[in-house]
């Protein structure tokens, strides 16, 4: 492997600083201190990333898993200094690639082959960024916000690299997913109960720090349930259980259809790998709710339609009633059908507009998706609507990007579904939460707004980038990654070994 000498690696962080100093001295002069600031923070992350890269990027990376979960779409939208517009997932971007470029400049690459997700992934990114070429002139801000979909995916290549040099570190990403989702659990009903506290004192620059998207909640903890599960078949614990069925019931009480789909789909594919203990307990539970709330309305002389149990049977027969035909009687339930013709009605003209106006390289970045589903649906409504994804990344892609976007994003879901059948199907441990969550995040952006912004793109991709990781080292890393020798994790160059997860 090819590394900089150290005396051309002398010369060009010497030369750097001075340019720094040069053009941070000029800012300072005009009596502007903000881009200063920003050289200096920049300067102190490279020093650090020079003494530990690896184990900084896994702090990087748990600290944005830990803000989208717990802060949600407050974390999402706060920016790191008044003036600058750089969100969270922008910021962690462009800090984590000039480690990776420092780390590969000083230490070489990481040397493993690129195989066949990574390819479609790049193939996928190349049409968004041609098409985006096309779109930025003409729609400018729109564009790029809508673009965010696809550079999300950088976080893909920026964990797997990660974890491919340090792979005892995934460890720290994993318990950030198992503690926010514990965290999550109770802060979205403090939410609930002090809402003047949430949106009115825990602010930065005017923003409140925690501010929840409904769907997004019941999403992180169908992924925290599974993840607990996961931890308990591992390690076990007499609270995992406890905590994954409060989440559970959670998920099923946040009415978030998509992420309940996502909870089955998650325990249908360990009972694709025999490992059949959640969905017994899951269904165990529900057994002995439902003849429990039975037998209280029959000693109660209620009517079984009184009780939660038409909700949630209204709730699951809705999932299989996409056109909404159907009455929904519950008094949480009665908006289902609507709901349901919502999103089909918005599909279809969606469908429709690409087919007719650019099939194969759709509507484009920029391109108001929303404007006919609204004369159509709202059309005695004259005010603005400011959500431009029609609740379906399917969908969002198919439009953005067309045929050739969609063939492309639709391959990497069917490498995807083989690499998790593989996984459940050996003693790949250390793989499988990932690649569980990512599958809680995709089947719910399925049926919502999602991947199209950070809060669920970011953790998807760094969830699937660390999985794919990890199941394509060695076999030896993966089976003991405790007797991995590691980078060097100092200036010095010397090696540390990795502590025991």
């Amino acid at each position: 492997m090819t590394t900089l000498a150290p005396v051309w690696r002398t010369r060009l962080f010497t030369g750097t600083g001075v340019l720094l100093a040069l053009v941070a001295g000029y800012h300072v002069a005009q009596g502007s201190l903000l881009w200063p600031a920003a050289m200096v923070a920049a300067s102190l992350a490279v020093v650090a990333s020079l003494m530990r890269t690896t184990r900084l990027q896994a702090w990087i990376l748990a600290s944005l898993v830990a803000g989208y979960v717990v802060g949600n779409r407050g974390f999402a939208q706060l920016t790191l200094l008044p003036g600058l517009p750089l969100l969270p997932a922008e910021a962690g971007l462009i800090v984590l690639v000039g480690l990776q470029v420092i780390q590969r400049a000083t230490r070489g690459a990481a040397g493993y082959r690129v195989g066949g997700l990574e390819i479609l992934i790049v193939v996928w990114m190349v049409i968004g960024a041609v098409r985006f070429a096309f779109d930025f002139p003409r729609h400018g801000f729109f564009a790029a916000r809508d673009f965010a979909t696809v550079y999300y995916a950088a976080f893909f290549f920026l964990a797997q690299n990660w974890v491919r040099r340090a792979p005892e570190l995934k460890e720290v990403l994993l318990k950030t997913v198992r503690i926010s989702a514990v965290v999550l659990l109770f802060t979205h009903r403090l939410v609930e109960l002090f809402p003047g506290f949430f949106f009115d004192v825990l602010q930065i620059n005017g923003a409140p720090l925690i501010y929840y998207k409904a769907d997004l909640v019941g999403m992180f903890l169908a992924m925290g349930a599974i993840v607990q599960y996961l931890r308990f078949e591992q390690k076990g614990g007499w609270y995992r259980p406890i905590l994954a069925a409060a989440m559970v019931f959670e998920v099923i009480n946040t009415d978030n259809r998509a992420a309940m789909l996502a909870l089955v789909v998650g325990g249908g594919w360990l009972m694709l790998g025999r490992r059949w203990k959640l969905t017994a307990w899951v269904g165990t539970a529900a057994v002995l709710g439902v003849l429990g709330t039975l037998w209280v309305a029959r000693i109660t002389n209620t009517p079984w339609q009184q009780t939660p149990l038409l909700g949630l049977y209204e709730k699951a027969i809705s999932v299989v009633d996409p056109a909404g035909h159907r009455r929904y009687q519950g008094e949480d339930t009665f908006n289902k059908g609507a709901n349901n013709q919502y999103r089909l009605v918005w599909w279809e003209l969606v469908t429709r507009e690409t087919w007719e106006t650019n099939p194969v390289l759709g509507l484009g970045f920029g391109h108001d998706l929303a404007s006919e589903f609204m004369q159509t649906y709202y059309a005695n409504v004259s005010e603005d609507y400011n959500v431009r994804s029609p609740h379906s990344i399917i969908m969002t892609v198919f439009a953005r990007m067309g045929l050739v976007g969609l063939a492309a994003y639709l391959a990497i879901i069917v490498v995807i579904t083989k690499r998790t059948w593989h996984v459940v199907h050996t003693e790949d441990r250390l793989a499988l939460p990932f690649w569980l969550s990512g599958w809680t995040i995709l089947v719910t952006a399925c049926f919502g707004v999602v991947l199209e912004g950070p809060m669920g793109a970011v953790i998807f991709w760094l969830m699937l980038g660390t999985a794919n990781g990890l199941s394509t080292l060695p076999s030896a890393e993966t089976a003991a990654p405790e007797l991995t020798a590691v980078e060097p994790d100092d200036a010095s160059g010397a090696t540390k070994a990795p502590a025991t997860p």
